[in-house]
């Protein structure tokens, strides 16, 4: 069962995003489900909720720690530039 990991962030100010964070959830677990069916487990949703220009991105940095620990398998991204959900990395 592939155990998965969500990043999402503001990539504007948040008034001016067209996906809210939780719209980037709810298009990444459609994601999943298309793709793994009930097959998956969210592991955790790293969420950081400054605007892209800024570099500090402290749930980005957890989120590579614990993959850099295996604890999630698979790491998902939504694409704001194309609105489609982006696969960051998979260890086995």
């Amino acid at each position: 069962m592939a155990k998965v990991a969500f990043y999402t962030r503001i990539s504007t100010d948040e008034d001016h995003q067209k996906y809210s964070l939780d719209a980037q959830k709810d298009r990444l677990e459609a994601f999943c489900k298309s793709q793994y069916g009930d097959d998956w487990t969210l592991h955790k949703v790293y969420r950081d909720t400054e605007s892209g220009t800024h570099m500090n991105r402290p749930d980005l940095e957890e989120m590579l720690f614990d993959a850099s620990q295996h604890k999630p398998s698979t790491s998902f991204s939504f694409s704001a530039s194309t609105a489609y959900p982006a696969r960051c990395a998979s260890w086995p």
